[in-house]
């Protein structure tokens, strides 16, 4: 888009050159200030955003790239080509300005090379730092290059003077745009391959100068409309380094979100895990101490009545021992979190019988001896989870839940026409990317509640995704492996 863009202006210059569109002669340096100004003020926006931009990151591209901006929009743009002309207005020759344009386009070159080559974090950096370092070094470049007026104009690439009369030196801003190129090549090619916007839109930022270095190549006059173009060129180049930044934000900003939501499921999921955790070891505690208990009323009766009972009546108190100390046996050596074939009707009961109990009208279409492999407890939250969500969809109509074998799994659905504004905006992201929620991955709507219990589910074994159902309907499906029924 920033290239069609560019390549628009660049058709537009070339067809007011054509047809001799010129500034008014009378206001033609004002003009041409005023689009200098406006290049200033970019750049010094796209150093604002660069700011923002580091303290999220530490990024040490950011912080170059931003500072080189501001250098080139303040040195070689505001001060030598706009400040210097209105204060000494009566000395063209003076080599100050070509000295600032020199110093301002050696550190912006110095700055963009370290932003390819110095280590992508360094919290040592900082913008404000970088930026009193170029200023200094700007400064001693332009000190030194006063009293050397030929390494200046080398340097500088042929600047054009303030009065917008080309110098013979036109071979220098061919130089500066192979520069300018080159890097432009090396930033896109970075940007493109480790999915960095930022340095993409600066390589455009630097073949925009480019182009603006050639374009001004071709201006005869002060008044010439090609001057005023290769300037709007320049301001064209800052709106891209903005937009690079804007997008670099809108990326950070996207995956801070991202990571709290992940964060959110994460704590939501150890929660629910911990609670169903806690349901399992109360209800094995539970089991311990019933089978303990009788363990021991038939030692003690044995024990305390054993003269008085009869044989028949010793033998059976024995064998009551012998099953208490089996139970014992079996319930220590039993994982209550092992998955296990259970009746698949039974948890789907009772989480639609909440639904039922709020005036919802659900048919079950779920057979008796339909068994699944899985841990009950989590198949129990998962469809309480999904309950909660279809009530909260505002169901229009019945509520059909329905299940199929195919290929040695169950497929449970719970279909329904949902009502609410982010269940209808949740079928509509799945008409358009039907994949995105596959395999239990990624938020199944707005909320967290859904993405714990597939979470839960994908831990064991099955899964739980999102599909459209009709034109308008929605279904949650859960995918089970299926199991024989426990003898």
């Amino acid at each position: 888009m920033g290239g069609l863009v560019l390549l628009g202006a660049v058709v537009l210059i070339a067809v007011l050159h054509n047809r001799d569109v010129a500034l008014p002669a009378d206001r033609a340096q004002r003009v041409l200030d005023l689009a200098r100004t406006t290049t200033m003020m970019s750049a010094a926006a796209v150093f604002t955003v660069c700011v923002i931009r580091w303290q999220q990151s530490a990024e040490a591209p950011v912080a170059m790239i931003g500072t080189a901006v501001l250098a080139y929009g303040l040195a070689v743009v505001g001060v030598s080509t706009v400040l210097l002309p209105i204060i000494d207005a009566a000395h063209f020759d003076s080599p100050l300005s070509s000295a600032t344009r020199a110093g301002g386009l050696v550190a912006v070159l110095l700055l963009l090379l370290m932003a390819l080559f110095w280590p992508p974090i360094d919290t040592r950096l900082s913008p404000h730092r970088v930026a009193a370092a170029t200023v200094v070094v700007v400064a001693g470049l332009v000190a030194g290059l006063d009293r050397l007026p030929g390494l200046a104009d080398v340097l500088a690439f042929g600047h054009r003077g303030p009065n917008g009369i080309p110098q013979p030196s036109s071979a220098g801003r061919l130089v500066l745009s192979a520069v300018w190129t080159g890097l432009a090549l090396a930033l896109c090619v970075r940007g493109l391959r480790r999915g960095r916007g930022l340095l993409a839109w600066s390589g455009l930022m630097l073949l925009a100068l480019a182009l603006s270095e050639l374009i001004a190549m071709g201006a005869d006059t002060p008044t010439d409309s090609v001057l005023l173009g290769s300037i709007l060129i320049q301001t064209l180049a800052m709106v891209f380094a903005l937009v690079g930044l804007a997008g670099e934000l809108q990326r950070s900003y996207l995956d801070q979100r991202a990571r709290l939501f992940d964060t959110q499921i994460a704590m939501e999921t150890v929660e629910a895990r911990g609670r169903l955790g806690a349901d399992v070891g109360g209800r094995r505690r539970h089991d311990l101490g019933n089978a303990l208990l009788a363990l021991q009323g038939s030692a003690q009766t044995l024990e305390r009545e054993h003269d008085r009972l009869s044989v028949e009546n010793r033998r059976v108190m024995a064998e009551m021992i012998a099953s208490s100390v089996q139970r014992l046996h079996r319930l220590m050596g039993e994982d209550p979190t092992a998955p296990s074939a259970f009746a698949l009707h039974e948890p789907v009961d009772a989480a639609m019988s909440t639904l039922e109990s709020a005036g919802v009208e659900v048919k079950v279409a779920v057979p008796r001896d339909v068994h699944v492999n899985g841990v009950r407890t989590a198949t129990n939250e998962a469809l309480r989870r999904v309950a909660d969500a279809v009530w909260t969809a505002r169901p229009r109509g019945q509520v059909r839940v329905a299940c199929e074998e195919v290929d040695q799994s169950v497929r449970l659905s719970v279909v329904f026409e949902p009502s609410a504004p982010s269940a209808i905006r949740l079928l509509n992201r799945l008409r358009q990317e039907p994949a995105a929620n596959g395999n239990g991955e990624g938020h199944l709507g707005e909320g967290s509640a859904l993405t714990v219990a597939a979470r839960l589910m994908a831990e064991h074994g099955g899964t739980l995704t999102a599909e459209p159902d009709g034109e308008t309907g929605l279904a949650f499906c859960f995918h089970l492996p299926a199991a024989r029924a426990p003898q």
